[in-house]
């Protein structure tokens, strides 16, 4: 440039190639609130720069100038501005990608609530302010840029002194992530990345740079703000003359939403981005255990501890042992404790199942028909923190006195009533299965008991749990072909619709699928989840048992659809009034 008599400041860029550009030449940035604030004595020393290498034309670039063409306009009198203007629909997701890459953002897309573009405004306003011959317009497009490329095209407005034209073969840089790497960074956001950032981007930049292309705008909102946006774009035009604008209005007429993505990363997919980083080198499988070390703790929900412990599972099991020899001071023999008795825990766990089952085999029938030595009948009404009572169980029973009836043919059996094989000295059945009033002869001593939570709740969980885990597989390919269906990117508004169609009535209608209307008050014990601490003391009064305290097992979750709950209960009010006395 210099050569042209065009003086344009180096500045540094980012192993991706990125930069703020030429900000910090005239800006400085706070060192307690990064607040920006123009430094007139950098201008003046930015035009001496200039002056002294014989430069009759500084050009300064940057995406932060946009909002500060006002000072700048008034500081630098003689200044002409370039803006490229983009199709706001294409900007919206561009702008939310660069949020989730380079800003934290860890909130899902929301769509605006009227169809005006900002930067249109914005740039309106400016040449209101300080006319448009002070502007120098140009559209956002490829196929209107000259040689194809915005680097050409944008060197094409500058004015050189020898009239020389300037072709640059530019590369591109920045890509947006694929739909897959904006969900796992976008989870990660949430906590403190530090070396892990950088590293990851670059990763995830090339991972997405061959990835399908996708939206994250529901189908019916992209077509509502391509309408509005198209409109506002021609208003623009009419009142600005902007070279080529004509083919980019043309262009932006025929843009079709690329493929609908629901904004969720399952089980499946984020392990492969995590094997994916991994495998790439050893450093980042030091950055994954750093992360995992310094953040595990706070994990809060369900969710996210199972991520958590999805990133830890996918490390290499020396960097695991390395890491525990590390934190136990470099000694071993803690080390192995903990090992053999992890070990000693899962091999006591499994010769329980084990025995069982041999003593399944050899048993002269397959089950009886009366069990008066159970005790208790646990019915696990799904996503009602099975985990939690799970482990409250274990401590207070023997593996041998506690059968977990979750296989399919024995929750098969017992749903309708008939008989399972259990061994002897079984004391408690646990396991998902609903109540049948046959199990009051094959049980006859026993109690029966259930948790529940807030329906809403429940199903909201049941809901994340299927996408997530992709279990049942049946119920999450149903739910994806929902969303195909009625052109649906948010997991908010596919609960809205699983809750509106029958197709999902029984799932919905899961309590009196359990209790049912005639076995409700056969139960002794009925816990609310949501007192959950008091309520497992007094299942501990009802059975003879000193349940401890596990109450961090329990995390309420956070309903995301919160603004149409209260429609969503009207839709299953049956079920609200079937439970609501013990909620």
């Amino acid at each position: 440039m210099l050569k042209h008599n065009i003086y344009y400041p180096a500045h540094d860029v980012d192993a991706n190639g990125i930069s703020p550009g030429n900000l910090q030449s005239i800006y400085s940035i706070g060192e307690e609130n990064n607040h920006l604030t123009l430094n007139t004595k950098k201008l003046q020393k930015l035009i001496g720069d200039a002056e002294e290498q014989g430069a009759n034309t500084v050009l300064l670039s940057s995406e932060f100038f946009f909002k500060r063409v006002n000072e700048l306009a008034e500081h630098v009198p003689g200044a002409k501005f370039i803006a490229y203007i983009r199709f706001e629909l294409e900007l919206l997701e561009s702008n939310y990608n660069q949020a989730v890459k380079r800003h934290k953002r860890v909130v899902t897309f929301k769509s605006p609530q009227t169809p005006r573009a900002d930067s249109i405004k914005f740039l309106s306003r400016h040449i209101e302010s300080f006319g448009i011959q002070r502007f120098i317009l140009r559209p956002y497009s490829k196929t209107v840029f000259k040689n194809n490329n915005i680097v050409s095209d944008f060197l094409a407005q500058i004015p050189l002194s020898d009239n020389a034209t300037l072709f640059v073969d530019s590369r591109k840089i920045n890509p947006r992530y694929s739909a897959d790497g904006v969900e796992f960074k976008r989870w990660l956001n949430q906590y403190e990345l530090g070396p892990l950032q950088e590293k990851l981007d670059i990763y995830l930049q090339a991972q997405g740079s061959n990835a399908p292309p996708y939206s994250f705008i529901n189908r019916d909102t992209f077509n509502w703000l391509k309408a509005g946006y198209l409109e506002e774009l021609e208003n623009f035009f009419k009142q600005h003359q902007v070279a080529d604008s004509d083919r980019f209005i043309r262009e932006c007429r025929g843009i079709e939403q690329d493929p609908i993505r629901v904004q969720y990363i399952d089980r499946q997919r984020m392990s492969a981005l995590i094997k994916g980083f991994i495998t790439e080198s050893k450093e980042n499988a030091q950055l994954i255990l750093r992360f995992y070390q310094d953040n595990h703790a706070k994990a809060r929900s369900w969710l996210d501890k199972a991520k958590m412990q999805l990133l830890y599972a996918h490390l290499p099991l020396a960097l695991k042992v390395k890491a525990k020899l590390s934190e136990n001071g470099g000694g071993i023999t803690s080390v192995v404790s903990e090992a053999l008795r992890n070990s000693f825990e899962r091999q006591k766990t499994t010769a329980v199942h084990a025995g069982q089952k041999v003593q399944k085999r050899w048993a002269n029938s397959p089950s009886r028909d009366v069990y008066p030595s159970v005790e208790v009948v646990s019915h696990h009404i799904p996503n009602t923190s099975g985990k939690a009572f799970a482990l409250a169980l274990s401590k207070v029973y023997r593996g041998s006195d506690l059968f977990n009836a979750y296989s399919a043919p024995e929750a098969k059996a017992l749903k309708n009533g008939q008989s399972i094989w259990l061994p002897s000295g079984t004391r408690i059945v646990h396991g998902h299965f609903p109540f049948h009033e046959n199990q009051l002869k094959v049980f006859p001593n026993a109690v029966h008991i259930c948790w529940v939570r807030d329906p809403i709740e429940r199903l909201w969980l049941h809901f994340n749990h299927t996408l997530n885990f992709q279990q049942p597989y049946h119920l999450h390919c149903q739910l994806l072909a929902l969303a195909k269906q009625n052109g649906l990117s948010t997991l908010e508004d596919l609960f809205d619709e699983f809750m509106k169609v029958d197709q999902f009535s029984s799932i919905k209608n899961t309590y009196q699928a359990f209790l049912t209307p005639k076995g409700i008050d056969k139960f002794a014990f009925i816990g609310s989840i949501h007192k959950y601490p008091s309520e497992l003391e007094r299942l501990g009064e009802l059975l003879g048992k000193q349940f401890p305290a596990n109450y961090e097992e329990y995390g309420a979750p956070e309903i995301e659809n919160a603004v149409s709950y209260e429609k969503n209960k009207v839709l299953i009010k049956n079920e609200y009034k079937f439970i609501t006395d013990y909620l």
